[in-house]
């Protein structure tokens, strides 16, 4: 079929979006380059060398997220785009979008979810790379019905723009770990943690000013954004529980495959389509997708600090005074020497210095 002449879908919009124009374009392209950076630097600098090792001595969240990432989405995708009976242009930006590896947005959920942040960056990272093959491979498999494989274009220089803001910002994370003290890594990680945040609501706010009218559009549209990520989580859930991952792992494998990479998505739309009404609808479901997921990511950071703060109250340990403290460490030294405490001359000097602290 030959997409030009096919763009009157059942539930296409009859006035489509206005694109970016070249400096708002350029301006949102900037921040996201800026908010992946700190996201990235943020989350290094709370890994070590060893800790990305040992997630990939055992890679089963990585094979987790290529078959949910790469398999189950794509095949979901064309499945909603049948279901909700969506336009050419529609169904083959849900496709794209669903076959896209993970964003760095994930990344900054597990952290904030106090997931595990070695696994989810070794997942973003992997899904990044196999996606040079595995894109091409779900788009030539989803998309035939409705256009020809070589109209679309991988945008190859982006895969690898969007694979260097993971690793090359991780890394500098990784040396300051290594070179500076730990509460300068703790302020650095929240401090880049909170521009990175500030910096997904502020391209949200960029792009609903910039496209006001892809608010407007149809209940299927928001109804597929907001159900196209509970998908990846869902899945990436169910099947890291049938492997018995911890509850930690579940949640960052889930994370994972719930947040796709918008931006590559996007890219690959306008790349692969002239300017005009087609691409500017083809644009809708990402941009509508991008929001909808930040939201959803934020309410089940919430969601899990709450619970966790109900169900993980601290225990109360009793304290004890200085004077039981010394008594303790008296029969202690007393037992080391063989003697009785009284029979022990300066054990309660000896005592005094070794008491740190009087609760426990």
């Amino acid at each position: 079929m030959d997409l030009m002449n096919a763009t009157n879908g059942t539930n296409a919009t009859d006035a489509a979006p206005p694109e970016f124009d070249g400096t708002l374009g350029k301006v949102d392209q900037i921040l996201t380059i800026a908010t992946l950076v700190f996201i990235m630097v943020g989350m290094g600098a709370t890994q070590t060398l060893k800790d990305l090792v040992g997630v990939m001595k055992k890679p089963y969240g990585v094979i987790v997220g290529f078959v949910v990432q790469f398999a189950l989405m794509p095949i979901t995708g064309f499945g909603l785009a049948h279901a909700f009976s969506l336009s050419p242009a529609l169904s083959i930006s849900t496709v794209i979008l669903t076959c896209c590896p993970g964003g760095s947005m994930s990344n900054l959920f597990t952290y904030f979810s106090l997931g595990d942040v070695s696994l989810s960056i070794c997942m973003t990272t992997c899904s990044t790379i196999l996606a040079i093959g595995m894109m091409p491979l779900d788009i030539f498999i989803f998309t035939g019905k409705w256009t020809s494989d070589s109209q679309i274009a991988i945008p190859y220089v982006n895969v690898a723009t969007s694979l260097a803001t993971i690793v090359i910002p991780t890394v500098v994370g990784m040396l300051i770990n290594w070179k500076m003290p730990k509460k300068f890594t703790n302020i650095l990680t929240q401090v880049c943690s909170l521009i990175g945040l500030l910096g997904i609501f502020a391209g949200i706010g960029l792009r609903a000013y910039a496209n006001p009218e892809v608010y407007i559009s149809s209940w299927e549209i928001w109804v597929l954004a907001a159900i196209l990520p509970m998908f990846g989580f869902i899945y990436a859930f169910l099947i890291s529980s049938s492997i018995h991952f911890s509850y930690q792992k579940r949640r960052t494998t889930g994370i994972e495959c719930g947040c796709q990479n918008l931006s590559l998505a996007l890219t690959i739309i306008n790349l692969s389509f002239p300017l005009g009404p087609l691409r500017a609808e083809m644009q809708i479901l990402p941009s509508v997708y991008g929001p909808i997921m930040g939201v959803e990511g934020f309410i089940f950071v919430c969601c899990y600090r709450a619970f966790r703060r109900l169900t993980h109250k601290e225990k109360k340990v009793p304290t004890i005074t200085d004077e039981e403290a010394l008594a303790v460490k008296e029969v202690q030294v007393a037992v080391k020497h063989r003697g009785h405490p009284s029979e022990v001359k300066g054990s309660s000097l000896l005592a005094e210095k070794n008491i740190q602290t009087t609760s426990y």
